[in-house]
């Protein structure tokens, strides 16, 4: 069993530019999970993993919570080729209505999905949803993988969503191949139905020495891809 407690507070004069975090400053946050991951040697339900966590992120000056929620989350294998998740999310963001009095949402999300393995592959279906900021939030989601030659990685995905009346599909599908030893070709490509835009990035990695890699990409983006971005980069690593 695993358990984790953390408190973070981050003042409103706090400023650091590196520092990314989840609502900048004049908050803080409480993080508490716990987990416990059942394996047993059997051929039906072998690993069972459960894990569950509280967070909440609250402004100082008026009390004002971005986040304040549990979740919950089971994964199981039933057999060796078919893998199941359940999951429940239970929030209560705080909003600011049209006249400007602070309200409370309540969040209820749910997602169920199975994987089938067949080979290095597998094929993932699955349903997220729920009520969400006083609209009902539909989210099913299809993911393709593919391994050939202990070389090359294709995924492919696809997700509608239905949230008031935005209705979405999102396609997205990435390459990941190993040229040669310490050379690689990655591009990711996706086009979103509500938006209309697209992206397809590609990057070509080297790696001369351990840890250290050159790097160029491309990236095209816009509705017919007509805006491009090229980029050189050269990263090391130094151990002492």
């Amino acid at each position: 069993m695993t358990s984790k407690k953390a408190y973070i507070r981050y003042d409103s004069a706090f400023n650091a530019t590196t520092l990314f975090n989840n609502y900048g400053n004049n908050y803080d946050e409480i993080n508490l999970n716990f987990g416990y991951n059942f394996v047993r040697n059997a051929k039906y339900f072998s690993n069972i993993n459960f894990n569950g966590y509280y967070y909440r992120a609250r402004r100082f000056t008026d009390k004002f919570d971005y986040q304040n929620g549990v979740n919950f989350n089971l994964n199981y294998k039933v057999i060796g080729w078919l893998g199941l998740y359940h999951g429940l999310s239970i929030d209560k963001p705080d909003d600011f209505d049209e006249t400007g009095n602070m309200i409370s949402h309540n969040n209820i999300l749910t997602e169920h999905n199975f994987k089938i393995l067949f080979g290095n592959n597998s094929f993932t279906a699955g349903y997220y949803g729920g009520r969400y900021f006083g609209t009902t939030l539909h989210n099913p989601y299809l993911n393709l993988g593919f391994a050939f030659f202990n070389k090359i990685r294709l995924t492919m995905n696809y997700s509608y969503i239905s949230q008031a009346d935005i209705k979405r599909s999102i396609y997205s599908a990435k390459l990941d191949w190993r040229i040669i030893p310490k050379l690689y070709l990655r591009t990711y490509y996706q086009r979103d139905t509500y938006t209309k835009q697209a992206l397809w990035n590609t990057l070509l990695q080297y790696e001369f020495f351990g840890g250290s890699n050159v790097y160029l990409v491309l990236n095209l983006f816009g509705e017919k891809l007509e805006k491009t971005g090229r980029y050189f980069k050269v990263s090391y690593e130094f151990n002492f």
